[in-house]
């Protein structure tokens, strides 16, 4: 896997982690954390089927309904056509799923822009963000194509609504295209990671640093296995310690941070923080893998993942676990979020 992808696909967790701590925005600068254990946090791919309710459509352009299809056959003189139609996610609370349906494409010239062309779109109302948000397939598609399946991902710790416009069609685009509407299904699917381990806690006081040594400070803490193998037993471990971050300069509504007032701009600004990292990688009385305790190493990265230096850490055999200490603070010059343990 490359570098920035090693990081960029386990980022993805940071706001399931957050969501569940919600002293993550609300702590203020001397809030500190005083006692760590780590999330560990591990990647999953089934799925379970859901219900879909009745759904009424309403076509709009070139549509038109054939045997529990959808048609959209949209000349160049007139384009775009397609249906709507509304869906209550409020039975979906809290759920992560995706929606898939079965489509054909033939003649779709490439659009103008990049939101044009087939569409298989949420519009909803996102109260995190507290505006609206769309949810589409991509890439943009455009052209010829075959029956296949198109797929929309609705992950509740990215989204939080309660109804959704959901549109099947052509925007500003000729050609045709057909839905099976028959093959319209939802599945339950976790959030791209998930929580196994359930002793995890942060807890909290009101006493802040004092001389050279910073606060602890509010912060996700997260470790996830690169190669897809089981902690104890995984040869790359990326572990990332998030503090608070923003862009020099913004602005938001309140202690909460939900709505950017005024965006900033670069450099991004990372609050400086410490925590204890304790993680088990081996069954007590013997190291995972069965690689010799002496050969696990730590790194911290720089923000493209790349390997920067090596940073102090133990292993105890007794108990298998590997301690170390994750400081922003590393490098004056870039913080540091993320480490890879590596035997």
């Amino acid at each position: 896997m490359k570098r920035i992808d090693r990081i960029v696909s386990a980022a993805k967790a940071a706001k399931t982690l957050c969501s569940m701590c919600s002293l993550w925005r609300m702590a203020p600068p001397r809030l500190c954390v005083s006692a760590w254990t780590l999330a560990i946090l591990q990647a999953v791919a089934s799925a379970a089927a859901l219900p879909l309710p009745p759904l009424e459509w309403k076509l709009s352009g070139a549509a038109r309904m054939e045997g529990g299809a959808l048609v959209v056959d949209a000349p160049p003189e007139a384009p775009g056509g397609g249906a709507t139609t509304r869906l209550d996610l409020r039975p979906f609370r809290n759920k992560s799923f995706r929606l898939t349906v079965r489509a054909s494409m033939e003649g779709v010239p490439r659009p103008k822009f990049s939101y044009e062309g087939l569409k298989f779109q949420f519009t909803i109302y996102d109260r995190l963000i507290r505006r609206r948000a769309y949810v589409e397939t991509v890439p943009q598609r455009f052209g010829d194509m075959a029956e296949t399946t198109l797929e929309l991902r609705y992950d509740a710790a990215v989204h939080d609504a309660d109804e959704t416009t959901l549109f099947l069609g052509l925007q500003n685009a000729s050609g045709r295209v057909r839905f099976d509407l028959s093959t319209l299904a939802i599945e339950e699917t976790p959030s791209a990671f998930t929580i196994t381990n359930q002793d995890w806690r942060c807890a909290y006081s009101d006493a802040g640093g004092s001389g050279a040594q910073p606060p602890a400070v509010c912060a996700a803490v997260w470790a996830t296995a690169l190669d897809g193998a089981p902690l104890a037993e995984s040869r790359r471990i990326l572990v990332c310690h998030v503090t608070d971050a923003a862009n020099s300069g913004a602005v938001f509504d309140g202690p909460e941070a939900r709505s950017w007032i005024e965006q900033g701009a670069t450099p991004a600004l990372v609050r400086r923080g410490r925590a204890a990292v304790a993680l088990q990688i081996a069954a007590a009385g013997g190291s995972g893998g069965g690689e010799p305790p002496g050969r696990c190493r730590v790194f911290r990265l720089s923000p493209t993942g790349a390997r920067v230096a090596d940073v102090p850490s133990s292993l105890d055999p007794a108990t298998g676990r590997l301690s170390f200490t994750a400081d922003t603070g590393y490098d004056s010059a870039s913080a540091t979020c993320f480490y890879e343990i590596v035997r």
